[in-house]
């Protein structure tokens, strides 16, 4: 009896060993062929590196724990303005990476608009029958001026003498300028001048 309990505690405690001794032989290396995949335990970005480490999955170990991953370089860069274009002036701009901040095209220009905001004008010449007008304006952003045309205004004959008051023209003809007509009367009158002058010379009238 005794002899079959001894027995029984020997077969017992080799059990406990065995029971013991199982998972240290599965923890060992050399009972699991590996399968290793990378893991990312931090993406990389276009500035910063990343970091990963060795997997296997069949028996949970893990190796190269810390093994960086390089930056990609690969920056989203987006335009980032200093200073606006007006209608006058040239802006200034650059580019900024929206992930990690890096900029680069600094000082690059921003083409002037040319579009001003004109005031109402100011008039520098005004318009007759012979000639155009001249009208000014001011752009209230960037104080450029611009002159343009002011239409000729009708001709006028208010004294009734078939002539334009102003330019002389003919008014029953078109004709431009100053008529034939209007030359003969105009000579006419300067000679009528002097005999009327003449006269009264020798009538003593200047005298009197």
């Amino acid at each position: 009896m005794k002899h079959t309990k001894r027995i029984l505690s020997v077969l017992l405690a080799a059990m406990m060993l065995l029971v013991c001794l199982v998972p240290a032989f599965a923890e060992d290396g050399a009972a699991c062929n590996h399968t290793w995949i990378w893991t990312i335990d931090t993406e990389p970005t276009c500035g910063e590196a990343g970091v990963q480490h060795q997997y296997c999955p069949a028996c949970g170990s893990t190796q190269n724990e810390g093994t960086e991953i390089p930056a990609t370089n690969e920056h989203t860069w987006e335009w980032t303005v200093d200073a606006a274009a007006t209608c006058g002036r040239e802006g200034r701009q650059h580019e900024t990476c929206t992930v990690c901040g890096k900029t680069r095209s600094q000082g690059t220009k921003i083409a002037a608009t040319g579009n001003h905001s004109w005031n109402g004008g100011e008039v520098s010449r005004q318009p007759t029958c012979a000639q155009v007008g001249i009208m000014v304006y001011t752009c209230a952003v960037c104080g450029n001026q611009e002159a343009r045309d002011i239409d000729k205004v009708a001709h006028a004959d208010n004294d009734g003498n078939g002539q334009c008051d102003s330019c002389g023209i003919s008014m029953a003809t078109g004709n431009t300028g100053v008529s034939l007509k209007s030359i003969f009367d105009r000579v006419g009158n300067f000679f009528w001048q002097i005999w009327l002058r003449i006269q009264k010379l020798f009538t003593g009238e200047y005298f009197k």
